[in-house]
């Protein structure tokens, strides 16, 4: 299941030459997850659901071409 999710970044554009360009930015990813698995006894029986949440948090570097 999903939740809340924002991703600011912040790029420049280097001109190599006239007609291409080199792409960098550096970026921020908060996602909030919320996970559930089926919890079994030994005998493979399912006895119910286990709900976690998570709060995921990375830093995310871009490179690319333009032309």
């Amino acid at each position: 299941k999903g939740g809340v999710m924002f991703a600011p970044a912040i790029g420049v554009k280097f001109f190599v030459i006239p007609k291409m360009a080199l792409n960098l930015s550096l970026g921020f990813r908060y996602q909030e997850v919320q996970t559930n698995d089926e919890v079994y006894d030994s005998q493979y029986n399912s006895v119910g659901e286990h709900y976690k949440a998570h709060d995921l948090r990375l830093f995310n570097l871009k490179f690319g071409f333009t032309f």
